[in-house]
């Protein structure tokens, strides 16, 4: 199977690719933040400084506030909001 995208087409502080919509957010989240999965089902925001945690984590861009608006973890996003 072949998919074609074209990301010079995004908005401002939209993505699209491979989203999920599982697991729940741990703390307070906005669009366009990166996250990583624990094994608890979690969501979490990524740290640089702390590598005990996200580095073999999935890894993902939050395309809204709550799980239901998606978790892109794979493909494009056109970053507005940092």
């Amino acid at each position: 199977m072949s998919v074609r995208h074209n990301p010079t087409t995004l908005t401002d502080d939209i993505g699209m690719g491979d989203i999920v919509t599982f697991g729940t957010i741990a703390g307070a989240i906005d669009t366009g933040e990166l996250l990583y999965l624990r094994n608890t089902g979690n969501w979490y925001q990524a740290n640089a400084s702390n590598t005990l945690f996200g580095s073999k984590e999935l890894l993902g861009i939050s395309l809204g506030k709550a799980v239901a608006d998606g978790i892109m973890i794979k493909g494009y996003f056109n970053v507005d909001t940092y």
